[in-house]
């Protein structure tokens, strides 16, 4: 096929599409599994309006839904790239409800790591445990949520708690205290 053709083509498949999400959008009756699907279509043409308006109705429509809750962990992992932290820990809390295991875990990993990157700790923590707490966890989602947890339990406390015991250890002029001062200077 030369250029032209494969404009045409293209105007096709486009074509196609369209007409595929709108179908799906007008099913009657409605079905999650239509929603989510038009939401796919709407997201490989480029048309965020088009997937904001199938995501809305099913959410709406299908709130408890596994389609719901997969597509709100898709919109949260697509919120973190975009480095919306407080979106991606919006959507991720609602997939983290799923009833899937491959999902919850994962939507709590986004959960951590969104509250890491916004430097909330404590949420980060708890999300992070969230992932040890569900039974079947890939190994990588599991190693994440524990190199995550391990982060957000130095970050913060170790700076601050660390100059409070150096000032008081250097101050009481206390061997033992001086050399464990001395060790944790050494670990951070």
């Amino acid at each position: 096929m030369q250029g032209r053709e494969w404009e045409l083509f293209d105007a096709c498949r486009v074509a196609q599409r369209l007409e595929a999400y709108k179908g799906l959008m007008e099913q009657n009756p409605p079905t999650a599994d239509a929603y989510y699907n038009a939401a796919q279509i709407a997201a490989r043409l480029g048309r965020p309006s088009d997937l904001e308006a199938a995501w809305n109705r099913l959410t709406t429509d299908f709130p408890d839904d596994a389609l719901t809750r997969r597509m709100a962990l898709e919109r949260a992992s697509a919120a973190f790239k975009r480095k919306s932290w407080k979106s991606a820990v919006a959507y991720a809390t609602q997939a983290a409800k799923s009833d899937d295991d491959v999902v919850r875990s994962e939507a709590w990993l986004v959960v951590g790591e969104s509250e890491l990157k916004q430097k909330r700790q404590k949420p980060a923590i708890k999300a992070f445990e969230a992932v040890d707490a569900v039974a079947e966890v890939e190994a990588s989602v599991r190693f994440r949520a524990l190199a995550g947890r391990g982060l957000a339990h130095e970050e913060p406390a170790l700076g601050s708690e660390l100059a409070a015991l150096s000032v008081v250890m250097l101050t009481v002029a206390d061997p033992v205290g001086s050399r464990l001062v001395r060790s944790l200077r050494q670990l951070s």
